[in-house]
């Protein structure tokens, strides 16, 4: 191949990935493992969604949250102080082949030091497709092959003591219908202290004069991991009509390990809720 064409080819695959042009192929379940004191293993699904034999290899690495949601990579000196779960935990089978609809059960067993301190430790798992083994390449043709690996991680949780979370609502924005969004948005501020990280969702109530509480939006599966203070998240309100007798309530409410608990609720006049209008 000429270096013309190459460049030609690169830059085709640089648009596919700019686009998106990419299909999730592994489905994983939980999408979130979290071990309390008491937990010694957990077992994690994974289910080759594709129409063609696929590999995987798994591996256990770290990642920082970011207040607005995606994850970020440590630099050498955060990694130093990161509390790191992966000395901690050991996991089975590290490679996998798996035909099409095929399933796999991964074992991931956490081991505590007797002298850990109290708090939270985190890693993520990730499940990398291997690119497929090539077959009846022609002897003494160049060829030059391309191939995306794609991954998926989940984090891993291990916790020592008591849960210590304590989460607030600090300020809650009205985001409007524009170019960029067609629905109305609840920009929500959360702030978060204590030893341990929340789980739960976001839920979006208008509230009448009768006191009536109508469901206008649900954000699911939202942390706020132990290295953020601070967490913002939008939920999409896809039927807000209210009147001005209405009342704006968010409420954040826990999931899986957490679901029997309220974190925090903020309720205001939807008259005082501040709207920002998008562009």
């Amino acid at each position: 191949m000429n270096p013309v064409n190459l460049i030609t080819t690169l830059l085709f695959i640089v648009s596919l990935l700019a686009s998106g042009f990419v299909s999730a192929s592994l489905l994983i379940t939980p999408t979130r493992v979290a071990f309390e004191e008491r937990d010694r293993s957990a077992r994690v699904t994974i289910l080759n969604s594709s129409n063609k034999e696929q590999s995987y290899r798994l591996e256990l690495f770290d990642q920082k949250a970011s207040e607005s949601g995606p994850y970020l990579q440590l630099t050498e000196d955060e990694k130093k102080n990161f509390p790191s779960a992966q000395s901690f935990l050991r996991f089975s089978p590290r490679q996998v082949t798996l035909k099409p609809g095929e399933r796999q059960t991964v074992k991931v067993i956490a081991r505590r030091t007797k002298d850990l301190a109290d708090g939270e430790y985190r890693s993520h798992l990730q499940f990398t497709a291997l690119p497929p083994k090539e077959e009846n390449e022609s002897a003494g043709q160049m060829q030059i092959k391309l191939n995306l690996l794609l991954s998926y991680s989940i984090p891993i949780i291990l916790r020592k003591g008591a849960k210590d979370v304590q989460v607030e609502i600090n300020e809650v924005t009205l985001l409007s219908p524009g170019e960029s969004q067609n629905n109305w948005q609840a920009s929500v501020n959360l702030s978060r202290s204590g030893l341990h990280s929340p789980t739960g969702r976001l839920l979006a109530y208008l509230v009448n004069d009768k006191g009536v509480h109508r469901q206008v939006g649900v954000l699911n599966g939202l942390n706020i991991f132990t290295e953020l203070d601070k967490r913002q998240a939008n939920i999409i309100l896809p039927d807000f009509k209210a009147s001005r007798q209405d009342a704006l309530k968010i409420v954040y409410e826990g999931q899986q390990e957490y679901a029997d608990t309220q974190f925090a609720t903020r309720q205001m006049p939807i008259t005082d809720v501040v709207i920002v209008e998008s562009k």
